[in-house]
């Protein structure tokens, strides 16, 4: 793959603990690129970015076109390897460009040798995206279902490109054209979370243009989405609440979370109410309700990474003891980020035509800390969805001996690690590496950069030295919140 630059000077710099280039107009195949800046606020990266052009419909190659908005972040190598790496952003519904910063240190090492693509998957970012206003999946108050389908009417209006077209597997078609427009021999595909259902996808349908894959928060091909999500998170707290308990200085601060978790859900579901607290954002004094979904979207948000899961513990105990405002603040704080980074309307669309028709209501989850709420919501939402197609096989396991390296979280609370050794049944030239004690996508942690890189060139996951992943450590519990124990 040629990359072709101007007369001008290339420059190297460094963002985000990596190397980029700042060359001006290259050129990959058919795409010509402009300098650009992705990302928001301090995720802000430099990058290369162009657009693809594709059908809305696959089968109708002369229809409605569709502009993918795709940008490179460019090798620090004199000649880089002509079959790039491309990311594969979660949700569904994020977007590739938007959360690459977040990301970015992973990629450290694969950028020494290639060039890494993030394609904005139709219907999210700069390509097309289907937003709207809807309810998040576990609201603080959740709507009547009369409000969810006038929001789902409403963001149907909205939108001037036809949703039913907005799948997983028009993905895999995309990112088929996207390698033949760049004249790529191969992909090296890095999927994290959803992103790593489109990777087992593409690899499946397209096992000549996949060189390899690095598959992080893994979701088997064959696993429902949203299915598990109440039990996972379950199994995620306990085993947070386990390492609180086991560790004196918490214990003694905090006791078993466990038992302050139930007192919470008995009480929140018994006892809504509504507060003031100062807005997370904005400073200003509002009132909001307090009930089992604060308590709902702080845990399940928190629980998705090492350093927030330190201050579940902290937050439940202030609001047992009276003092509710930081659990209430921080749910909410994260509710409306997580919908700032999501496109809704692309999650249904994938959401709707893939999974939503196999959801089974859990009798056991009545129990569980999410209950059915997630189900529920989307079964009345795909209602009124348009839904599209997907391949007979879409639900077989991945198999093969396509060179991949799975990655997983010992407490996640999404995917957990099972899923993973799920994965790698199928696999004869794979390796599952589990960060200890953390919790969704960890491709930035550690040694796993550099496995990754080392992964990627040599393509022998089953001769890597993946004893370094032992050396993770959790974030230490706060016990105030100015911090952990000195």
């Amino acid at each position: 793959m040629k990359l072709n630059t101007m007369k001008s000077k290339i420059l190297i710099g460094v963002l985000a603990g990596f190397s980029i280039s700042a060359a001006h107009a290259l050129e990959l195949g058919q795409l010509s690129f402009k300098s650009c800046e992705i990302g928001k606020g301090l995720s802000l990266t430099k990058a290369e970015c162009s657009y693809l052009s594709v059908p809305q419909n696959y089968a109708d190659p002369d229809g409605v076109k569709l502009k993918l908005h795709i940008a490179l972040i460019a090798s620090s190598a004199r000649k880089p390897q002509a079959d790039p790496a491309v990311y594969l952003a979660g949700g569904p519904g994020q977007s590739a460009s938007e959360s690459f910063g977040q990301i970015a240190p992973g990629f450290r090492e694969i950028l020494k040798t290639r060039h890494v693509l993030l394609i904005d998957q139709r219907g999210t970012g700069l390509s097309h995206a289907l937003k709207c206003k809807m309810p998040e999946d576990v609201s603080l108050v959740t709507p009547d279902e009369s409000t969810v389908r006038a929001l789902v009417r409403d963001c149907l209006q909205a939108q001037n490109v036809d949703p039913q077209f907005f799948t997983t597997t028009d993905a895999t078609k995309d990112l088929e054209s996207l390698r033949v427009a760049i004249a790529a021999p191969q992909l090296n595909l890095v999927g994290f979370s959803y992103g790593t259902r489109v990777a087992q996808q593409f690899a499946m349908h397209y096992p000549n243009s996949t060189r390899s894959l690095i598959l992080d928060g893994i979701a088997p091909n064959q696993l429902i989405l949203g299915s598990e999500h109440a039990q996972a998170l379950d199994e995620a707290l306990a085993k947070q609440f386990a390492r609180c308990a086991a560790d004196k200085v918490c214990f003694a601060r905090f006791g078993d979370p466990a038992q302050t978790l139930s007192a919470l859900v008995a009480d929140l579901t018994a006892n809504p109410r509504e507060i003031e607290i100062s807005d997370p954002l904005t400073g200003k004094p509002s009132k909001l309700p307090l009930g089992i979904g604060a308590l709902q979207g702080m845990a399940r948000f928190y629980a998705y990474a090492s350093e927030t899961a330190a201050l579940v513990p902290l937050l439940m105990d202030e609001a047992k003891r009276g003092r509710p405002q930081a659990m209430l603040a921080q749910s909410e704080m994260a509710g409306k980020n997580l919908g700032d980074a999501m496109s809704h309307g692309m999650q249904l669309s994938v959401l709707c035509s893939e999974d939503n028709e196999f959801l089974k209501f859990d009798a056991s989850n009545k129990d569980r800390l999410l209950g059915n709420e997630m189900q529920e919501m989307l079964s009345v939402q795909c209602q009124e969805w348009p839904k599209g197609g997907r391949p007979k096989d879409f639900f077989e396991p991945l198999s093969g001996n396509v060179p991949t390296l799975l990655i997983s979280g010992e407490f996640d609370p999404v995917t957990p690690a099972r899923y993973g050794d799920i994965v790698l049944k199928g696999l004869s030239n794979a390796v599952h590496i589990v960060a200890p004690a953390q919790g969704h996508i960890n491709l930035t942690r550690g040694c796993i950069p550099k496995l990754a890189g080392e992964f990627m060139a040599d393509l022998a996951p089953k001769k890597l030295d993946t004893e370094c992943v032992k050396k993770i450590t959790p974030a230490p519990f706060f016990l105030e919140f100015t911090g952990p124990a000195p």
